[in-house]
């Protein structure tokens, strides 16, 4: 926080409810990992935290679009595969 230009900002973010949930489930977990991160729920706030990690090399680099692609084509496939949407 030291270094940030506006550390005000920062504070201001990190003071959030969901902001202080989320990294409250995040340091229960046993470990720090992607699939960790996976676990959690969807959020912005899921993708920014992971996106610092990755920044600051904490997590390794990956393929995000590969990654939304994985999730979609799963989902999709389960639309497709339910019996509601075959008629």
């Amino acid at each position: 926080m030291k270094s940030m230009k506006r550390a005000n900002s920062g504070m201001t973010w990190i003071r959030q409810k969901h902001v202080t949930d989320f990294l409250r489930n995040l340091a229960t977990a046993p470990t720090i990992s992607h699939d960790t991160f996976d676990e959690l729920p969807d959020s912005r706030t899921r993708e920014y935290v992971r996106g610092l990690l990755i920044e600051h090399r904490v997590l390794p680099q990956r393929n995000a679009f590969l990654t939304r692609y994985d999730s979609w084509a799963a989902q999709a496939m389960n639309r497709v595969s339910d019996p509601q949407n075959l008629t």
